[in-house]
């Protein structure tokens, strides 16, 4: 394992350049860029779990993280410093690359680490940072959420950007393809939304 984790750290000093040039900030293998006081862009190298020896694979998870969202949940905790694993909207590399699947990197004793790094740093600034800007609007959050049919969280986006008749819309939906968590949305509407009075005609967007 500690072969691996040797590679690896020569691999994310390839990677780092690009990142750094586009304002992210090294902490070991992750990466952040504070891309405004309610957005953090965010960025890791993953090692799998089943590496072995000199032998292994990594792959490149994407997070956005949004604290006007993070602060609508009602299941995660708001986090100063927050991880890929905090945010809402997060996805791996290989989604968004021509193979459109999950996609790890291998690495072996033979492997040019630099060579490979500059590979991965090319993709990231393909696919990876225009993926995390465009998802850093509000706007942007809620269509990949919509896209995952998160249909709670487009709720909440919808309502953080001031759309409430949408996010009633979509607190519907959820309850229609999610009815066992018809409790627990309900709930989330009594907190953040008042009722609708009688006669008010609901619109949707």
């Amino acid at each position: 394992m500690s072969a691996t984790n040797d590679m690896m750290k020569d691999v994310v000093l390839a990677f780092a350049p690009a990142l750094k040039s586009a304002g992210y900030r090294k902490q070991g293998a992750r990466f952040r860029h504070d891309a405004s006081p309610s957005v953090v862009r965010l960025v890791n190298i993953q090692s799998s779990q089943w590496n072995v020896g000199s032998e292994g694979e990594f792959t490149v998870n994407l997070g956005v993280y949004h604290r006007d969202l993070a602060t609508l949940h009602d299941a995660m905790p708001v986090v100063e410093s927050p991880l890929v694993q905090h945010c809402i909207v997060q996805q791996r590399i290989g989604f968004l690359i021509p193979v459109g699947r999950d996609f790890w990197w291998s690495i072996t004793p033979k492997t040019d680490l630099t060579a490979l790094g500059k590979e991965v740093a090319a993709t990231w600034v393909k696919y990876g940072k225009p993926w995390l800007e465009a998802k850093s609007t509000l706007e942007g959050a809620r269509e990949h959420l919509l896209d995952q049919k998160h249909y709670f969280l487009v709720a909440m986006a919808s309502y953080a950007m001031g759309k409430p008749d949408d996010a009633r819309h979509w607190l519907d939906k959820t309850i229609e393809e999610w009815p066992e968590g018809k409790e627990r949305v309900e709930a989330w509407r009594s907190a953040h939304l008042p009722p609708l009075t009688k006669g008010r005609r609901r619109t949707s967007g």
